[in-house]
């Protein structure tokens, strides 16, 4: 063993570490979606607006809504869901779009019905596996320097 043996090591779990954080990150979204068509109360939202950002020549869509949980409620709940890219050329302030959202955590919601997306699900598990590939050279190159 020598000294860098640490560095390598942390150098071989980090993408592993990083790419798990990816596949929880996917993970958890589909069990909100289904969590949502099991036990989702159904609302009426409203676009508030559509948008994208792009960092290093990655663009993300998103789009902001609100709904209300109840008619006493003085505010509405606004949200924001990553999207698709074909799904955003649809979107427009003010367009009316179906949601869901859980009862004890209104907070917690998704486009719904026709308007549903699960691009974040897929966003996660595409980045799970550029770190993965990522991890796979950084151990050929490891292996081969032994």
């Amino acid at each position: 063993m020598s000294s860098s043996d640490p560095f390598l090591i942390w150098l071989l779990a980090l993408p592993l570490i990083i790419s798990a954080g990816f596949v929880g990150w996917a993970i958890y979204d589909r069990t909100l979606e289904a969590r949502l068509k099991r036990e989702g109360i159904p609302a009426q939202g409203e676009i508030v607006s559509v948008g994208k950002d792009s960092h290093a020549g990655n663009t993300n869509f998103y789009v902001l809504y609100q709904y209300q949980t109840d008619s006493q409620a003085p505010d509405p709940i606004i949200d924001r869901q990553a999207i698709s890219r074909a799904h955003h050329a649809q979107l427009q302030p003010g367009q009316q779009v179906a949601v869901s959202y859980l009862r004890g955590n209104p907070i917690r919601s998704r486009l719904a019905g026709l308007d549903r997306d699960e691009v974040t699900q897929q966003m996660a598990l595409r980045r799970a596996g550029i770190i993965f590939v990522i991890w796979i050279v950084l151990l050929v190159v490891a292996l081969l320097q032994r």
